[in-house]
């Protein structure tokens, strides 16, 4: 009777630590197609900028917001 009790309990440790160890393989992962260190959502661009670029759809699949800047004379 006691080796089966040391027996369940031996299937538990095990469990338990399969159980953490795939849980901080799930939270440890890094998050695809963001770049690192950058934690802002909304990336603006401004035409300007974007007129005068060689590699206009890199700049776009980057931004969020194209933004154009107008001056009033008031």
């Amino acid at each position: 009777m006691w080796c089966f009790i040391i027996l369940l309990h031996l299937l538990y440790f095990f469990c338990c630590v399969v159980f953490i160890s795939l849980n901080m393989q799930i939270l440890c992962r890094k998050a695809e197609g963001y770049p690192s260190g950058n934690y802002t959502l909304e990336n603006r661009l401004l035409v300007s900028k974007y007129i005068a670029a060689d590699n206009h759809w890199q700049l776009l699949a980057n931004c969020t917001e194209v933004e154009m800047l107008t001056f009033s004379l008031y």
